[in-house]
């Protein structure tokens, strides 16, 4: 496989709901005694992320299910793909668009055959502000001449430096092989970093704030689809056996599950008795805790 199917695969993969773990790439293997079964590795081997207090795991594609953070790398994906990208000449002060450019056409209409221009910008600055990185890799003609862009899932490329050398390595999500690119045939745009070399995670610095926050939704999605109830106890003074309390558990649930149950009466056979654990949204700050994660994450990204 060429780089260039192999780029197009990693680009397929990354529609995925999930990324692909390999234990090459990732130097674990759950049959070393090293790695603990409830360690971090090995849940980052199992899952594809890493755990947060929330229990909730979470990683570059499970943080864009979080509608605020979807919303914020869409706002910035498009709204740089929506500027206008021109190339001029200069000579001395006088400047010209250089329309007649090879590079013109690329940057401006079609950077690669499968892609426009606003389609590759945005691919490129939404991987910048979800992983810190976004690459391309510049494809060129036996002359060397530039003849098409393509941008490079961000995990499936690593600068590298040794010495003075950098050198970026690209691995093929198939077959798991690596190619080296040389810098002069990557574009690489970092967020922040301390060393000029690779952006920081935005996603890895805040994953307990984004863990709170899929927490936080998906509990009230628990909340409104058992009709808006709290959690409660149902007790009885008679002696039953597991099929009755089965039978119990069941119609109770039946009648109280979805949000158009709300406010209905619920009847199970039998001598129970249901107490409720009062405590309320507002008692949890549940409205509060979702408004502030909502605004954490649009300050994350700046939005």
């Amino acid at each position: 496989m060429g780089i260039y199917s192999a780029i197009r695969a990693a680009r397929d993969t990354m529609e995925r709901d999930a990324a692909p773990i390999s234990l090459r790439s990732s130097g674990l293997s759950l049959e070393n005694p090293a790695v603990s079964l409830s360690s971090p590795a090995a849940y980052q081997l199992l899952s594809g992320s890493y755990p947060t207090v929330s229990g909730e795991s979470i990683n570059t594609e499970s943080a864009l299910r979080i509608g605020a953070v979807y919303a914020c790398i869409r706002v910035i994906g498009s709204g740089v793909a929506g500027m206008p990208a021109k190339m001029y000449s200069i000579d001395g002060a006088n400047h010209t668009e250089a329309v007649d450019h090879p590079l013109y056409y690329l940057l401006t209409q079609e950077p690669n055959p499968e892609m426009t221009a606003f389609t590759f910008f945005d691919a490129m600055a939404g991987a910048m502000a979800l992983t810190g990185n976004g690459y391309a890799l510049i494809e060129r003609n036996p002359a060397g001449q530039v003849v098409a862009l393509w941008p490079i899932p961000p995990r499936y490329i690593e600068p590298k430096r040794k010495g003075k050398d950098l050198i970026y390595v690209f691995t093929d999500p198939a077959t798991h092989g690596e190619t080296k690119i040389a810098p002069a045939d990557i574009i690489h745009v970092p967020l922040f970093c301390f060393d000029g070399l690779k952006g920081y995670n935005p996603v890895d610095l805040a994953r307990q704030g984004l863990g709170l926050s899929k927490a936080a939704e998906k509990y009230a999605a628990s909340y409104f689809g058992t009709g808006g109830d709290p959690g409660g106890i149902m007790s009885t003074s008679d002696d039953i056996d597991l099929a009755e309390l089965t039978t119990a558990k069941t119609s109770w649930d039946q009648q109280r599950a979805g949000s158009g149950s709300a406010g209905k009466t619920v009847f199970v056979a039998g001598n129970w008795k249901y107490e409720p654990i009062a405590i309320s949204q507002r008692d949890a700050q549940f409205i509060e805790s979702r408004k502030f994660q909502r605004e954490e994450i649009c300050a994350l990204w700046g939005v």
